[in-house]
């Protein structure tokens, strides 16, 4: 201050003293004010920590109290889950007492009327054959060019600025700068050691496949105990097959190159076609880390270009997995391309598709069944039903995929909650599904006890389930097994396991089911196994060479397969057989829609012991409404003693112990004029007529026809007495109340009939015709020297047996019977309708041409079956040539066309001139002129007859003028 007055004028003024007293003043009196100011904060302080301790007990000790009660309700729910466990445990033991004591109350109980029949449909233009690819490629995924991509996308600027370019983004960057190839590329025909690599890399179990307008998918599974990553691709329209193995090396997901998400070895699972996508459902991943699952299940960070959504799953949520472009080798992704438009300068993103908010939440799980419309076009709906996490499930949901879009909705279908019976599908896993038009059919599965044999329908239209109840017979339970569809009248039902301990009860039997009937059938095919590995050169020409193929054909026990439907063919892959054994992985069955017909061999035994055909033994019953003892109370049941030994041997037995004869022209019996005129006569005093009757039919027909529940049992307890162990066992499954009965039992029946006649085949026992099979070359000088049988009216039974047996010891032919040889015409004629001295004939001499084919047709004539291969198909056609079996015949006509190729044409074309087939002719003819330009030079050609090779040549040059014009 003293300044500033000296700069007014007021030098001379003294204030020095007065200005000390007022500092000082001021400093104290500031003093003062700060220790008030202190005071007063240190109050506030105090007040305010003293609140939030207060604050911070309440809320501790509200925090124990919702604790305390968090404790005492997880408590409680646990007393609530434990008394509800009891509860469940107890009420299970009581329904177990209660169905133990229902079949202990219902044990030995029959039913009131039994009409069993074999619901079995006989298909003779069916037939298995291995499906051999053409050409083979294999593309594997580059680890140089995944080095690559992330070292451009991590260097991005420096590449930038080396270059000098401008790019419009990282796409472009990459495309411009990457030096490797995606993928290594072989290629190569199919021959030799490559195709042992290919049946290898079909046999394979558990894995998912798709099939879709010719194109079949496969990917993962397991080979053995190796769990697989690859993706197949077989084209069944051309025949090639392509094999990509590390699609992993093409999986960039962000160019951070932070997280690759690949997919994973799957099992157990299922995938579908979409466009030019393959959406692959989790299933049991394995190798998916914790990055990966980061990856999928974490949202994008804010830096991401427009904060879009990426890869989110919910914790324990089924994962899709994407592979794009699946029809273009040099695009082909894992993931789908999800990324800016082109003129931004972001990285277009490979990554996995997610579901769309809102949509339902769908648990991860495996062993599911998917249905879908592969002909639908976009966009494409997909039912998921069931599977296994921990338990089976039974919750079902709708996937809708869209057009080039990386997201989809999921929506939960829901179990209608309603009052009275609700269907809906049990806990199952393992089962299958097929869809049909609007509804998709489920069949069986497992629930972690049992195996299950139920069929649901679910319409789509109106999102409700159907419980399908059926008069017939169902299938026994199955799972791991499939189910197809081939047109809109029925689905099938093919292989699966029976049993989830006893790995030897795996199942190869084809089943249908009659959507408008209701009905459920077995599809006997009669070359259900084939197993060879040549073409037999049946020439007559010694310089002609046997064509050998490499064909393996076989239809074993299967499970953990997938079969699909192509062009009227069923198509099976892979799958494992009995004790995990291998199995032929990719066979095809031909003529899958064919209809089908009832066993013809049992409505020919029961038609011929009807007329009394050939009979040789007659049974005297007495008749339930009689009292009387004469012989107008007994009826008299005529039968063929050769099918009752193999049938029955107790019944047999009556046979051969009675000495009792009686006169043919007494009975209505049909005889060949060249046997003796008695047949053997039997009383039988078990039963009454219908009784025995039953039996009978039983024994020829596998049929059982009684109304009576007191005939019922008396039945059972006829075949209990007469075929304990045979007969019996079977039997009480049809008739007893407490017994399950599925179509596992008429299978049974069925082999246990084919056996039995099977085993007739050369035994002499009461054989009345031996075939001798002589050699081609030597069959006219044989001719005159073999003595045929000579009639004489006084040799009995005996002198025929035993002059037959030595007629076959002589000439080493085969034993067999009029009876089964007379359903095919030639014989027919021979015994029947000639009315000559053939009739009486007791040797028939035949060209020996091999005598494994000729037993092969005599099973046919016997059970109805044949072993029809690729090494035996053209033996079998000459015999059903001469046999008139026209049906065979073409049969064989069919798998002989499939197998036709440059080498063998000749041969069968040979054989078809001699035999004067016309129309195995015309095939091969076909195939000639459809290779005309090749084939017309070679040697083959030139050896053809005149007539036939011009006619070629016409046809070849009509065709060509026709295409000029």
């Amino acid at each position: 201050m003293s300044e500033y007055l000296k700069k007014l004028g007021y030098d001379d003024l003294d204030f020095s003293e007065e200005e000390d007293d007022n500092e000082e003043y001021y400093n104290s009196n500031q003093q003062e004010e700060e220790e008030e100011v202190n005071d007063e904060t240190l109050n506030i302080i105090e007040l305010v920590l003293d609140s939030k301790k207060k604050i911070e007990e309440v809320e501790k000790k509200k925090r124990e109290e919702k604790y305390e009660m968090k404790l005492k309700k997880k408590k409680d729910q646990e007393n609530d889950i434990l008394f509800t466990l009891e509860a469940l445990q107890s009420l299970q033991k009581e329904e177990e007492i209660k169905n133990n004591n229902k079949k202990k109350k219902l044990a030995g109980q029959v039913l009131q009327n039994v009409h069993y029949k074999l619901n079995v449909l006989q298909c003779t233009k069916m037939f298995f054959e291995s499906i051999r690819p053409t050409y083979y490629t294999q593309y594997v995924g580059n680890p140089k060019y995944e080095e690559e991509v992330r070292y451009i996308l991590n260097f991005a600027y420096k590449i930038s600025e080396h270059t000098g370019e401008r790019y419009t983004n990282y796409q472009e960057m990459i495309e411009k700068n990457i030096a490797a190839s995606r993928l290594f590329k072989t290629e190569s025909k199919m021959k030799g050691s490559l195709e042992e690599t290919i049946k290898n890399c079909f046999n394979r179990h558990d894995f998912c496949s798709t099939l879709n307008n010719g194109h079949l998918f496969i990917y993962g599974g397991r080979i053995g105990n190796s769990l697989q990553d690859d993706l197949i691709h077989y084209n069944l329209m051309n025949n090639h097959i392509i094999v990509y193995k590390n699609l992993h090396y093409l999986s960039h997901n962000s160019y951070t190159a932070r997280n690759t998400i690949y997919i994973p070895p799957i099992v157990n699972s299922n995938m579908v076609l979409a466009g030019e996508t393959l959406f692959i459902f989790g299933g049991n991943t394995f190798g998916v880390n914790k990055r990966m699952i980061d990856a999928l299940t974490e949202p994008m960070r804010n830096w991401s270009y427009y904060n879009r959504r990426n890869c989110e799953y919910r914790f324990n949520e089924m994962i899709v997995f994407a592979i794009a472009n699946v029809f273009n080798p040099n695009k082909i992704t894992n993931g789908m391309i999800r990324g800016p438009p082109p003129s931004s300068t972001n990285y277009e993103e490979q990554t996995h598709p997610a579901p769309l908010p809102g949509s339902a939440f769908v648990p991860m799980r495996s062993h599911f069944s998917i249905a879908y419309d592969v002909d639908g076009g976009w966009p494409v709906k997909v039912y998921l039903f069931g599977g296994k996490n921990t338990n089976g499930l039974n919750d079902f949901y709708k996937y809708t995929f869209s057009a080039n879009n990386p997201e989809f909705d999921v929506t939960a279908i829901e179990k209608p909650k309603q009052k009275g019976v609700v269907h809906w599908p049990s806990p199952r896993f393992d089962h299958s599904s097929c869809m049909i038009s609007n509804l998709i059919f489920i069949f069986g599965g497992y629930n972690g006890k049992t195996a299950l044999n139920d069929l649901y329908m679910f319409d789509v239209n109106t999102e409700k389930w159907t419980e399908i109840m059926t008069e017939s017979i169902p299938p026994p339970p199955l799972f791991k097994h499939q189910s197809f569809a081939c047109n809109n009248q029925s689905f099938y039902v093919f292989g699966g396991r029976m049993n989830d301990t006893d790995k030897a009860m795996t199942s190869n039997t084809l089943y249908r089911f009659d959507i408008v009937d209701k009905k459920w059938n077995i599809m006997e095919i009669i070359s259900d196994e084939m197993n060879t590995t040549s073409i037999m050169n049946l020439s007559n020409d010694e310089n002609s060479k046997v064509i050998e193929k490499d064909y393996s054909i076989y239809n074993p026990p299967v499970s953990g397969h997938t079969c699909y439907v192509y062009q009227n063919r069923m198509i099976r892959i892979g799958g494992i057989g009995v004790n995990d054994s291998s199995v032929q992985p990719f066979v095809q069955l031909w003529n899958l829609p064919e209809p089908g017909k009832t066993i013809p061999l049992c409505s020919y035994l029961q038609q011929k012991k009807k007329d009394g055909f050939l009979c040789d033994v007659v049974f005297r019953v007495k008749d339930s409404n009689s009292d009387d003892c004469d012989d107008s109370s007994f009826s008299f049941i005529t039968a063929h003693k050769a099918i009752i030994k193999v049938r029955c041997p107790t019944l047999h037995e009556k046979i051969v112990s009675s000495e009792q004869t009686m006169e043919k022209h007494l009975l209505s019996i049909e005889d060949d004029n060249n046997s003796s005129p008695y047949v053997t006569l039997v009383d039988i005093t078990e039963c009454d007529t219908n009784i025995f009757e039953a039996y009978l039919d039983y024994l020829y027909i596998a049929e059982i026809n009684i109304n009576e529940k007191q005939n019922v049992k008396t039945f059972l307890d006829l075949v209990k007495n007469w075929s304990l162990e045979k007969h019996y066992p079977l039997v009480q499954k049809i008739c007893l109340i407490s017994e399950q009965m599925d179509l596992s039992v008429t299978k049974e029946i069925l082999r246990q009939l084919h056996k039995d006649l099977c085993s007739l085949i050369n035994d002499h026992t009461y054989s009345d015709l031996i075939l001798v099979l002589d050699p081609p070359q030597q069959k006219a000088e044989e001719e005159e020297e073999i003595p045929l049988f000579e009639d004489d009216d006084n040799l009995y039974k005996e002198d025929n047996e035993m002059n037959l047996v030595e007629e076959q010891q002589q000439h080493n032919g085969i034993a067999v019977h009029k009876l089964i040889m007379a359903r095919s015409p030639f014989f027919s004629r021979m015994f029947v309708t000639s009315g000559m001295s053939e009739s009486k004939e007791k040797v028939v001499h035949l060209t020996d041409y091999s005598k494994e084919v000729m037993l092969e047709v005599l099973t046919f004539l016997y059970t109805d079956t044949l072993r029809l291969t690729p090494k035996n198909c053209i033996g079998i056609l000459i015999y059903c040539l001469l046999f008139d079996l026209t049906e065979i015949s073409n049969c064989c006509r069919r798998l002989i066309c499939t197998l036709l190729d440059v080498t063998n044409v000749w041969s069968i074309m040979d054989i078809a001139l001699l035999y004067n087939d016309k129309i195995l002719e015309s095939e091969c003819e076909s195939f000639i002129l459809k290779r005309y330009e090749l084939l017309s030079t070679s040697f083959g050609f030139s050896n053809l007859p005149d007539t036939t090779r011009i006619k070629i040549k016409q046809q070849y040059e009509k065709r060509n003028k026709h295409q000029k014009l």
